[in-house]
C-alpha cells in the first residue's frame, strides 16, 4: 500500500471511530429516554388505576347503585322482546326467514354486548373453567353476561329454536343477576356467600 492509500485509510478509520462513538451516545440517548417513557409510562397506569379505586371507592361510599337502571332494564327487555318477535315473524318465511333471522341474531348479539359493555360490566374470565373474575362480579359462568347472551345466540342460530324467546330470557337473567349482587352488597351478605 502506499502512502496516501495508508493515510486515507487511517482517515477512514478515524472516522469510523468517530462515528460509532457518535453512535454508541445516541444509543445510551435512547435508552435513557426508553427508560423515562417506560417510568411515564408506569406512573400513568398506577394513577389509572388509583383513579378507578378512587370512583369505585366514591361509588361504595355514596351507597353503590346497580349498574343497570330499572329504566334501562325494561328498555333492554322491550329491545330483546323486539329481536324475538321479529325472529319469530320472519321464521314463518322458508328460506329467507332463517338468513334473516342469522342477520337479527348478530345485530342482537352485538348491541347487547355493547350495552353491557358500556355500562361497565365486566365479561373477563380467568384461567380456571368456570370461574369469572371478581371485577365482573360473579363467580360462576352463569353469571356472566357474555356467557349468557353468547348461549341466546347458540339457542336462536338454530333455525326451529330461534322461535324461542332466548334473547329476552338472556337480557331478564343478566339484569335479574346484576340486582341479586346488589342486593347482597348491600345487605352485606355478599361477603358471606
Amino acid at each position: 500500500m502506499s502512502e496516501e492509500e495508508q493515510q486515507q485509510f487511517e482517515e477512514l478509520k478515524e472516522d469510523r471511530n468517530g462515528q460509532i462513538s457518535a453512535d454508541d451516545a445516541d444509543i445510551e440517548d435512547s435508552k435513557d429516554d426508553q427508560d423515562e417513557d417506560d417510568e411515564m409510562a408506569e406512573t400513568e397506569e398506577q394513577g389509572a388505576f388509583d383513579a378507578q379505586l378512587a370512583e369505585a371507592e366514591e361509588r361504595k361510599r355514596q351507597g353503590a347503585r346497580p349498574r343497570i337502571s330499572p329504566v334501562e332494564g325494561m328498555l333492554m327487555v322491550l329491545a330483546a322482546l323486539t329481536f324475538d318477535g321479529g325472529q319469530f315473524l320472519f321464521n314463518l318465511i322458508p328460506v329467507l326467514g332463517i338468513v334473516i333471522s342469522i342477520i337479527i341474531d348478530i345485530f342482537a348479539w352485538g348491541t347487547f354486548f355493547l350495552w353491557l359493555k358500556m355500562k361497565g360490566i365486566s365479561f373477563g374470565f380467568s384461567a380456571k373453567w368456570g370461574k369469572t373474575r371478581r371485577s365482573g362480579g360473579g363467580e360462576s359462568m352463569l353469571k356472566n353476561p357474555l356467557f349468557i347472551i353468547t348461549c341466546a345466540f347458540g339457542i336462536e342460530l338454530i333455525p326451529i329454536l330461534n322461535a324461542l324467546p332466548a334473547w329476552t330470557l338472556a337480557i331478564v337473567v343478566t339484569v335479574l343477576i346484576e340486582y341479586a349482587a346488589y342486593a347482597l352488597a348491600k345487605t352485606g351478605l355478599a361477603k358471606a356467600v
